[in-house]
């Protein structure tokens, strides 16, 4: 699986069901208290009538809750039509924002419209509302990940072209992705799991995420899906072998080029491996230098600031061992302007025959 498909099957499985409407926040009329309390009681077919008598009066908390039952069917036949046209009637109110900006997301009722659930997931999260600003901070990253025009796989495959092309966008270009991104993190800052979740798979999936800052976004999360559970494993086996700016999957991407260049090391050494050798590990990172000539997309919230490089060039030392000879290899990163890097073993860590 690519991580393009990673991005896309994480962004729907964080899709959040449509926003529980637990909290009161507008006032109401007396059909609406009686359709409250009745909802909250689970009685959904009481809930609905009294909502549709002060819903046809006006009655903003009313058309609200009719617009969450009849996405979720509940006292009436589910209907993605009508829930989106009542929550777009109540627009204005913070939930209200967030169904509708779900419905231009997922289609449902109306067509797929990415720039306009852009727009009510940004009012939902300037809103500044509890339970509603940080499923909307997932939101907007969500829709940034689905866009097309954001995507640079072609048949399950990467097209480099088109990933050059997103590389190369200007600062002005990125507008989008760096309020997705902060958005997000501001999310996971506030401890909203879904949000946590999903920017640690950004994060290891683009290569902009170090090792310890995914643990720390998926520790004490229970019942991690399975790929996650992998992702946190990775990271707590890079986190231990010493400090390196190199992500996890960076770490991961290099393996086979590492092992080749111990391979060669040990042949200009006078030290032949037979070819049945397959023992090779990362014993431990050495340091890493400053990154030169380093730009970074300009994100602002503590959990992504400077983590996603667009330019920089630095290397690293690894001990590695390879059937049982012990040897240090030098590695040169690149940023590749989506994240992560492109790397290349340093000019220096083979010796000459």
């Amino acid at each position: 699986m690519t991580d393009g498909d990673n991005y896309e099957i994480s962004a729907i499985r964080c899709l959040l069901a449509v926003v529980s409407l637990f909290v009161m926040s507008l006032p109401g009329s007396a059909d609406t208290e009686i359709g409250t309390k009745a909802y909250l009681a689970k009685d959904f077919d009481t809930a609905f009538l009294e909502f549709t008598k002060s819903g046809n009066q006006g009655d903003m908390l009313a058309k609200r809750y009719l617009a969450n039952m009849y996405f979720l069917g509940q006292g009436t036949a589910k209907d993605e039509v009508q829930g989106t046209k009542l929550a777009h009637e109540c627009a204005g109110d913070g939930y209200c924002y967030l169904m509708y900006a779900k419905s231009n997301l997922g289609g449902l009722g109306i067509a797929v419209n990415y720039a306009e659930a852009r727009i009510w997931a940004r009012k939902a999260f300037a809103g500044g509302v509890a339970g509603v600003w940080e499923p909307a901070g997932v939101l907007l990253e969500q829709i940034y990940l689905i866009n097309p025009a954001n995507r640079f796989l072609v048949d399950g495959k990467r097209d480099m072209e088109k990933y050059n092309a997103l590389a190369r966008r200007t600062l002005e270009q990125r507008a989008e992705e760096v309020e997705a991104l902060d958005a997000l993190a501001a999310s996971a800052q506030a401890g909203f799991a879904p949000a946590r979740l999903l920017l640690s798979t950004v994060l290891f999936d683009t290569g902009a995420g170090t090792a310890e800052k995914i643990c720390s976004l998926l520790a004490g999360i229970n019942d991690l899906p399975e790929r996650l559970q992998k992702d946190l494993t990775i990271s707590q086996q890079v986190a231990q072998l010493g400090p390196t700016r190199a992500s996890p999957k960076l770490v991961m991407d290099s393996m086979p080029g590492v092992s080749e260049a111990a391979t060669i090391q040990a042949s200009h050494a006078g030290i032949q491996q037979p070819a049945s050798c397959k023992d090779f590990k990362v014993l431990r990172f050495l340091g890493a230098t400053p990154i030169d000539h380093a730009t970074w997309l300009p994100l602002t919230q503590p959990l992504v600031a400077n983590t996603y490089p667009l330019t920089g060039v630095w290397s690293e030392d690894w001990s590695v061992s390879l059937c049982g000879r012990v040897s240090t290899v030098k590695i040169q990163f690149t940023a590749d302007g989506m994240g992560g890097a492109y790397w290349h073993m340093g000019p220096n860590q083979i010796p000459p025959p």
